[in-house]
């Protein structure tokens, strides 16, 4: 309504580019590993969402815990796959000549790679600053919907579960976290940067501007 459906419409040639950047890429001659790990996985996954401990059905010696193992057998080797591989996500979202389950497996291993860096950068700053954030975002507690929000700028899912997480656990108010939620472009804005970084920015101050209506309409309102 503002600028037309052609503003920063680009052209783009797609198949010199996946050529240039994407040869030499593909991984999946470890997909067959990666499944063996993500079938037993992904029923552990479901117990521990129902907040059933799976260990309790499962009796390993010397006290092992089933679920930790394959869990971190699975981190590890999603890293892995996708530091040989880390334009999986840009790949997946212009290259559909690849099979299904390797486009499945490229974008798993990225959205992984991003939670699990997600959440040790902030268990490596809490482990050593030992900051008290309830506290912290007490304090500033008008400024923390602005913060999930220029937060939510970032792309990829791995910082926006960390929000989540500050939500869940009662350190950042519904405000910051309906803020956050509108404002960050997921994975999305990985491919949208490297084919076109200056819509990229665009939408993403488009989707600042709902943010903050709706956080701080719901902090003055119901907070």
């Amino acid at each position: 309504m503002i600028h037309g459906p052609n503003y920063l419409i680009q052209s783009l040639d797609n198949d010199n580019f996946k050529k240039e950047k994407l040869e030499k890429t593909f991984v999946s001659k470890f997909n067959f590993f990666w499944l063996i790990i993500f079938l037993p996985g992904f029923v552990l996954g479901i117990l521990v969402a129902f907040q059933i401990d799976p260990n309790k059905f499962f009796y390993l010696p010397n006290n092992a815990n089933l679920s930790r193992i394959i869990g971190s057998s699975g981190a590890i080797l999603s890293i892995f796959m996708w530091s040989l591989n880390p334009l999986s996500d840009f790949q997946c979202s212009t290259d559909k000549t690849r099979g299904y389950l390797s486009r499945v497996v490229d974008v798993t291993n990225f959205v992984s790679t991003w939670v699990i860096c997600g959440f040790l950068a902030f268990e490596i700053f809490m482990y050593f600053t030992s900051i008290d954030l309830k506290s912290f975002f007490e304090i500033w507690l008008p400024f923390v919907p602005l913060m999930a929000i220029i937060f939510g700028f970032l792309p990829g899912c791995g910082p926006q579960v960390v929000v989540a997480t500050f939500y869940l656990n009662g350190f950042i108010p519904l405000s910051a976290e309906l803020g956050n939620a509108i404002s960050n472009d997921g994975d999305a804005l990985f491919p949208a940067i490297a084919l076109a970084p200056k819509a990229a920015f665009i939408a993403t101050i488009y989707s600042a501007i709902p943010a903050i209506i709706v956080a701080y309409g719901y902090m003055y309102i119901f907070e």
